[in-house]
């Protein structure tokens, strides 16, 4: 039953978009086998299940160069491709407000990167950085990044060149439309 439950999202990540079949399945059955992209781990003694990095969970495209601008929010990581001023990122994501994610790309670094790219995250500010990186995007479409509501998954495994040019001034740039 619940499989026939989640099958119905018709935004969800399918099967095939999964490097193991088993982290496909767990994700249509809503927890009851499992959770995707996880692995037991004991820390302490007691049994928990920790994730493992996006790049060794879904299937992705071969490496190739992108520009473009990367929006780092409080809890949001998105990624403009082709995007080179603020009042660009601005004016699209305007346009992907509502769409609940749809049309959305997530920017996440791959876990050879993380250490040395860890975010600085002042909360009370979303930033933006002109980035010029060779990564790889998702197979499909999706549920991908926080709480799953973004369409896509791009995955960042070498940084060219990363600029900053825009402080928020707020944690989120959609409270910058608000009045």
């Amino acid at each position: 039953m619940a499989l026939n439950i989640t099958a119905c999202d018709e935004r969800a990540t399918p099967i095939r978009g999964y490097q193991r079949f088993s982290d496909g399945v767990a994700s249509k059955a809503g927890g009851l086998l499992g959770y995707p992209c996880s692995q037991k781990e004991t820390i302490d003694g007691i049994v928990v299940y920790g994730r493992i990095p996006a790049e060794q969970c879904y299937r992705l495209l071969p490496a190739r160069r992108y520009k473009g601008i990367w929006l780092d929010e409080f809890e949001g990581s998105r990624f403009f491709e082709g995007a080179s001023t603020p009042a660009e990122v601005k004016s699209r994501y305007r346009a992907l407000r509502g769409r609940q994610g749809r049309g959305a790309e997530w920017l996440n670094f791959s876990q050879s990167l993380e250490p040395s790219l860890r975010r600085r995250h002042d909360n009370d500010h979303s930033t933006m950085f002109l980035i010029d990186f060779v990564g790889r995007r998702a197979a499909y479409k999706g549920r991908y990044g926080h709480m799953g509501v973004y369409d896509s998954l791009m995955i960042v495994d070498k940084v060219n060149d990363a600029e900053f040019i825009y402080l928020s001034p707020s944690a989120y740039l959609s409270d910058e439309f608000t009045s």
